[in-house]
């Protein structure tokens, strides 16, 4: 795998939506970025239209179901609550490990500092795939917005490296409420659902698939809460591989 280029989260140069978290906050540009061999500079980006992502996309697209978050559609960007300090992240990619050769995970804080950032693997093949932030990553601080973008950078039969990416981003907030995690704990399915949508806590209701199948009737109300049902028989196909610095 080649040596990547220190980053420069441009990605945060953007208003934060006002309808995700109250009020708008103007994100300045990074003040601290990884070392040199661990991250590449995010492409110059724009907000895609609904679940498109952003990029090049190349060989990348050979599907019919989008690459996406396990997240509603954005209004502007892909947004949404967490109680967990370190949460997971789920998206449905339809690319298969030999399309893509590596792909690059991105959060930052509100203020535009770097906060962790990582390259993985994905599985082999292709569906429902999960990156939890490691117990060697910082907590998230409650009540504050963080900035996330993951990039999957294509391959091609003749270039395992090559320049075609697709991109996505948008933002977690964690918010502390222990009644509340009581109360996820205790309630029925229809009622966990109801909290969810009611606190928008979007990514932890697609954590929901670390015990159920996305074809239950548990995975398929998650999918219909996210927007996401024609998914349902879709596989799980675990978590990506983080990979050590270079």
């Amino acid at each position: 795998m080649k040596i990547l280029n220190t980053i420069v989260v441009n990605l945060l140069l953007v208003l934060m939506p006002s309808s995700s978290f109250g009020c708008a906050v103007i994100v300045q540009s990074p003040t601290s970025v990884l070392p040199h061999n661990k991250l590449q500079e995010p492409p110059e980006r724009g907000i895609p239209d609904g679940r498109k992502p952003f990029g090049t996309r190349g060989p990348c697209e050979t599907s019919d179901r989008p690459f996406t978050p396990l997240l509603p559609l954005p209004n502007p960007e892909f947004s949404g609550n967490t109680l967990t300090e370190r949460p997971t992240f789920w998206f449905y990619i339809p690319y298969s490990a030999n399309r893509v050769h590596s792909g690059q995970f991105v959060l930052a804080d509100a203020t535009g500092n770097l906060f962790y950032g990582t390259n993985f693997t994905l599985p082999a093949t292709p569906g429902f795939v999960s990156l939890k932030l490691p117990d060697s990553a910082p907590a998230l601080s409650p009540n504050q917005p963080y900035r996330w973008e993951i990039t999957l950078y294509c391959a091609t039969e003749t270039n395992r490296e090559s320049d075609d990416l697709v991109s996505h981003t948008g933002w977690i907030t964690r918010i502390s409420n222990p009644n509340l995690v009581t109360q996820l704990s205790t309630v029925s399915s229809e009622e966990r659902i109801k909290l969810y949508s009611d606190q928008h806590l979007w990514y932890d209701a697609a954590n929901d698939f670390n015990q159920v199948t996305p074809a239950s009737p548990d995975g398929i109300a998650v999918l219909q809460l996210l927007g996401l049902e024609l998914l349902k028989d879709e596989a799980i196909a675990g978590p990506v591989t983080l990979l050590a610095d270079n």
